[in-house]
């Protein structure tokens, strides 16, 4: 059996399984969590065009990318009572 070049799998690592793709059609496997931003997106972008095609990609990546609304006015807005100790407090719990 042959697998495409950049194509996902789960293989047993373990005593779970761990998500694996081909490094450009090489014998090597390199885990997602290895991957840089960059590579994971382009990775993700390859899974969604062979799953949907050329057509769907764009159509997800127009629902998905284009948002909508004021980010940075809505971030004032929530952000307005906060403290600078209040905020790197928050950052401080997310990195826990």
């Amino acid at each position: 059996m042959s697998i495409e070049p950049g194509y996902s799998q789960r293989r047993p690592v373990g005593s779970g399984t761990e998500s694996r793709i081909l490094d450009h059609g090489a014998a090597v496997l390199i885990a997602l969590d290895n991957l840089t931003d960059e590579q994971f997106e382009r990775h993700g972008l390859e899974v969604l065009k062979r799953e949907l095609g050329a057509n769907g990609l764009a159509r997800f990546l127009r629902l998905h990318r284009s948002g909508s609304g004021d980010y940075t006015r809505d971030r004032i807005d929530w952000q307005k009572d906060l403290t600078v100790d209040e905020i790197v407090e928050s950052i401080r719990q997310r990195r826990v």
